[in-house]
């Protein structure tokens, strides 16, 4: 079985902790919030898991890697910045990021 877990949030309401730490790696009760989600998807018998970040997401990635550490197998996918075009602000990785997940998904077991 597969999970997602989004994990792109800049986490304003913890600043400044999140100034130089993703929201996803602060740690509760002893540790990162991503461990807790990550330790519950596997109690259930999840081990294939897609993690999407954005802000700060080299230190995610830097933390997670493949997932083999925790016991599973994660693959990352990285939210682009915004970019201006035409006078509007579009985020270029929109369309990129749903053809990973789409790719994800449709290699359900």
């Amino acid at each position: 079985m597969k999970a997602m877990i989004l994990a792109a949030g800049r986490g304003e309401r913890l600043r400044p902790i999140t100034d130089t730490c993703p929201k996803p790696l602060v740690k509760v009760g002893g540790k990162e919030l991503l461990v807790w989600h990550i330790e519950k998807l596997k109690q259930v018998g999840i081990t294939d898991i897609l993690i999407n970040s954005a802000y700060l997401s080299e230190k995610i990635v830097d933390f997670i890697g493949d997932g083999s550490k925790f016991g599973v197998k994660v693959t990352q996918i990285h939210e682009l910045s915004a970019k201006p075009l035409c006078g509007k602000w579009f985020d270029v990785g929109t369309i990129e990021r749903l053809n990973q997940v789409n790719s994800y998904i449709q290699n359900l077991n």
